[in-house]
């Protein structure tokens, strides 16, 4: 939606992706739910998710979790996220992991999120990560956003919050190099 050479325009961004919606892009459509997501218009967001599921991309299941948790509708939203699995969609792990912890389930939680990783879901790495941050767990918090970190580039966030606001040190030179960088 812009970076540190483009101005975000969210209006341009939202033009350019629904140009490629019209023509069937999957990823434009999953970026233009994100943005009608965002703007809380969640009946934009279904109508795209239902067209992402009709052309056989089973990741609109996880977007209809994600529209549902956005409306309240937990029932659905945990049902959506189940069918998602189902399908091989293995980030709705890490999503109905997440769920779980805001219900209060911490054991539920920690088996969905440690089922996504052992299916390479790496989202499930970084709400691991977040549990066991929470939790002050911090070594095990450590191991899992590293995974998350060199696997996807990203998670610098909670990284620096464990390294820095929580004071955590682990003795491994990898690990400090990648801090000092």
């Amino acid at each position: 939606y812009g970076n540190d050479k483009i101005k975000e325009d969210l209006q341009q961004a939202k033009y350019y992706f629904n140009k490629g919606a019209e023509h069937g892009d999957r990823r434009c459509m999953y970026d233009l739910t994100w943005l009608y997501l965002d703007e809380d218009d969640t009946e934009e967001a279904r109508k795209i998710a239902h067209q992402l599921i009709d052309l056989g991309y089973n990741y609109g299941y996880v977007l209809l979790g994600e529209i549902a948790d956005q409306e309240d509708e937990k029932d659905e939203a945990v049902r959506m996220f189940k069918q998602a699995i189902k399908l091989d969609q293995y980030e709705a792990y890490g999503d109905l992991a997440f769920y779980q912890w805001n219900e209060g389930n911490r054991e539920e939680a920690y088996r969905l999120a440690r089922k996504g990783c052992a299916m390479e879901d790496f989202k499930s790495y970084w709400f691991l990560a977040f549990f066991y941050k929470e939790e002050e767990r911090y070594d095990e918090a450590w191991d899992a956003i590293l995974v998350y970190y060199l696997r996807e580039g990203s998670g610098a966030d909670l990284m620096g919050e464990i390294f820095f606001d929580c004071g955590y040190r682990k003795e491994d030179p990898a690990a400090e190099a990648l801090m000092e960088q």
